[in-house]
């Protein structure tokens, strides 16, 4: 190799290309496993009961939790942003890991509530304050935001 030429792979395309390359093909892989999985869930929502898919969404979650590396360490990070060294790093690593299964657990309920009829719904709210103003609102052609806490 005479000096200051670049080095190629076999079809003439620098290493470092091939690299980007192969890490965007890994990535549209696991992008599309990854929306693959949500359809699968979101049919399995119509037609297994809540309790029977926490088990598996914790599963999911934990599995996220090792092949996202770039989220964990955006949770860790903001931890030690809030709380420095007040925190051991096992204990903000589980609240890290605990929130992500909580945001798992939210995205099953709304999966779930996306295809429950309105009365099922709403028989779970322990107490709503103001329904008539949503109600007006939505007559009246309005739009309407609404917060809910849990």
């Amino acid at each position: 190799m005479v000096q200051g030429e670049k080095r190629s792979g076999a079809d003439g395309i620098g290493y470092a290309t091939l690299l980007v390359r192969v890490n965007r093909f890994f990535l549209a892989l696991r992008n599309a496993l990854l929306r693959g999985l949500t359809a699968l869930w979101m049919a399995l929502t119509r037609l297994l009961p809540p309790a029977v898919m926490v088990p598996p969404t914790l599963a999911v979650a934990r599995l996220v939790w090792w092949f996202y590396p770039r989220l964990r360490r955006i949770a860790l990070t903001n931890l030690e942003l809030c709380f420095g060294d007040e925190l051991p790093l096992r204990e903000r690593y589980r609240i890290a890991r605990r929130s992500l299964e909580h945001l798992a657990l939210t995205a099953l309920e709304f999966m779930c509530f996306a295809h429950w009829p309105h009365e099922k719904v709403r028989s779970l709210a322990l107490k709503v304050t103001g329904w008539e103003h949503f109600e007006e609102a939505l007559t009246q052609g309005k739009g309407v935001m609404v917060l809910g806490m849990h």
